[in-house]
């Protein structure tokens, strides 16, 4: 645990001025905690309801990637591994797929495989066995069930074989010409982007008029082979071209296969290729051997796409990664404990903080500003992970989620930080870096209850950022003032 903050006294100048920025979100009906420290020292540069736990939104992932780094290592990969019995002619009863997590897995990755186990000798193959028993079994993490009608992408399912990050892109084809008069409509074509025999498409969608207005209904069922239904319906005007959407897939480890049995299929490996999961301890067939992995970017690399770009399928992926880390199945649950564990290692404490999910996505997670402080200052003071923690920031003005923030900083400081968005909350949390002689401020501004707000919030959070620069940058200004009044002094004694 960090040793304990100075006793400091707040500069009350600029705690005043601090406070002022602050203070329009209680006007606008909501609260603010707000938690500065100088990384070195500990000491609190400014602090309004710093212990107040508040819903970070995206800032959830800063405790995410801390606590991946710590667990899983920066240069930790995930592996995905195909074995199988090559028998006599190329025969191979079955394939055993296993997988640990790797977020990355695109169809082009697969087919790379599927070479791989025909460059090994296979040319027929019965089964492709699925075995996703190092996570769970495929679920929607904790708290997207909020939205259960939503089909969107961003609420993707985890699971220990993902590809494609769990979703499917359908694609409508409308005929080129709408029928004539008395004429029935055509049909539009519907089709998906890969694993074709995972769904059971069910369409009626028709092809209208170039100035019909372009209406598309989907939900999702379950046929009774378990593969997933998609009930198509709606118009698109004639000659609009390929529209696509794209939508999360219900069961992951089913899907992946479907789309591994295709990529045998398109480098020429034939059989029934039936698709088939693993259930948890059930036994492999004995005498296989490897014929193909695939290693993962490093988890350093992975948490680009978290704090850059705020992916929420990689954080919670990452969740149960740092889960399955030691053995056991990776679930969201042994995820958020090891989270909770950086946070005392931080010397935050954990049971002033409700940890619901790896992303920040919907309502649950409750954590303080002063909390995500004490974990930045934690990962800084980390010789070991500090560079690769800080580098998955997004730099203000420059890159992420902040390209467009903080353009026009005093030369010699930057601000790598993440952000956070939800219909209630915005955040701003992370690094303020200034040139040789200034302090490394971290800093942490959860704003929750501003609805209708946005704009103006995040305005805020970039001023008070603001203010936070101009207050180092005049300190540094009063320290070489200083040093040039001690030069010239000795230099007077000198003669």
């Amino acid at each position: 645990m960090p040793e304990p903050a100075p006793v400091e006294p707040v500069d009350p100048a600029q705690a005043r001025e601090l406070a002022a920025i602050v203070a329009p979100i209680a006007a606008f009906g909501g609260t603010a905690s707000v938690h500065v420290v100088d990384v070195d020292t500990g000491a609190v540069v400014f602090d309004h309801l710093g212990n107040v736990p508040l819903n970070p939104a995206s800032n959830m992932k800063l405790l995410t990637a801390a606590t991946a780094l710590r667990v899983l290592g920066p240069s930790s990969r995930m592996v995905t591994r195909v074995r199988g019995a090559v028998e006599p002619g190329g025969h191979v009863p079955v394939l055993v797929v296993s997988g640990e997590g790797d977020p990355t897995l695109r169809t082009e990755d697969l087919l790379v495989m599927a070479r791989q186990v025909r460059d090994a000798g296979a040319r027929t193959v019965d089964e492709v066995r699925i075995d996703g028993t190092a996570f769970g079994d495929g679920e929607l993490p904790p708290a997207f069930e909020q939205q259960p009608s939503e089909l969107s992408a961003f609420r993707a399912a985890t699971a220990a074989l993902s590809v494609n990050r769990n979703a499917y892109v359908l694609e409508l084809l409308p005929a080129d010409a709408a029928g004539g008069r008395g004429e029935p409509s055509p049909p539009c074509a519907v089709r998906v982007d890969a694993g074709a025999s995972y769904f059971d498409i069910a369409s009626t969608a028709t092809t209208g008029g170039p100035r019909s207005k372009l209406t598309v209904g989907l939900r999702h069922e379950t046929d009774p082979d378990g593969r997933q239904r998609l009930v198509v319906d709606g118009n698109v005007p004639a000659g609009s071209g390929v529209i696509s959407f794209r939508r999360r897939v219900d069961d992951p480890l089913r899907y992946f296969g479907a789309v591994f049995a295709e990529a045998l299929a398109r480098v020429g490996v034939e059989g029934a290729r039936r698709v088939t999961v693993r259930a948890s301890g059930a036994p492999l067939p004995a005498g296989l051997r490897l014929l193909a992995a695939r290693d993962s970017p490093t988890v350093a690399r992975q948490l680009y796409a978290m704090g850059k770009l705020s992916d929420n399928f990689t954080a919670e992926m990452l969740l149960e990664a740092v889960g399955a880390h030691g053995g056991g199945p990776g679930t969201a649950a042994r995820g958020i404990d090891a989270q909770r564990r950086t946070l005392e290692a931080a010397g935050a404490d954990p049971s002033n903080a409700t940890l619901v999910n790896g992303s920040g996505l919907f309502d649950g997670n409750l954590i303080s500003a002063d909390a995500i402080a004490h974990v930045l200052r934690l990962m800084y003071r980390d010789a070991t992970l500090r560079a690769e923690y800080v580098a998955q920031l997004s730099v203000a003005g420059v890159d992420g989620t902040l390209g467009h923030r903080l353009e026009r900083l005093p030369d010699g400081f930057a601000v790598r930080a993440k952000t956070g968005t939800l219909d209630d909350v915005i955040a701003l949390s992370g690094y303020i870096v200034g040139p040789p002689g200034a302090r490394t401020l971290a800093f942490s501004f959860l704003a929750n209850g501003v609805r209708g707000q946005h704009w103006s919030t995040r305005a805020l959070a970039d001023t008070l950022v603001e203010a936070l620069i101009a207050h180092e940058q005049a300190g540094l200004a009063r320290s070489e003032q200083r040093a040039g009044a001690a030069n010239a002094t000795a230099g007077v004694a000198a003669r």
